[in-house]
């Protein structure tokens, strides 16, 4: 088994989300993995609840040539029939150039605004880092 954390991320982020236009919010959400080997937190809409949670996304991940991460799109399909639409498949944000830095890099980009809102269906969310766990 391979060590996800140590090749997307040192510590893993806590974030909050907030809507620009109808002030949804959702905080204290995990993203990456901190100390918590074979698990990687990422957002994600949930269509069955109706909002944003954090997912357990380690095994749609895999590591190729001893280092390169890739995404398995199958998996993320299935993950999709299951109510889940992570924030770094298309549908899930508007733009991919945006003013600000992205939360999370290649392949599992997260970028701070222009995210799908769950509550009012514009493309105003926006992510924003509060602190740090391991």
């Amino acid at each position: 088994m391979f060590e996800i954390g140590i090749s997307l991320a040192v510590m893993g982020q806590i974030i909050n989300c907030t809507c620009d236009h109808c002030k949804y919010s959702k905080a204290n959400l995990l993203l990456g993995s901190g100390k918590m080997r074979g698990i990687f937190h990422f957002p994600s809409y949930d269509t069955k609840g109706g909002q944003v949670v954090d997912t357990n996304v380690s095994d749609l991940l895999e590591i190729r040539n001893g280092r390169e991460v890739y995404i398995n799109p199958d998996k993320i399909e299935r993950m999709k029939q299951r109510g889940k639409v992570l924030y770094f498949t298309p549908g899930a944000f508007k733009r991919k150039l945006f003013l600000g830095r992205p939360l999370s890099t290649a392949p599992l980009y997260l970028q701070s605004k222009y995210n799908y809102c769950p509550k009012c269906e514009k493309f105003k969310l926006r992510f924003s880092e509060v602190g740090m766990f391991d």
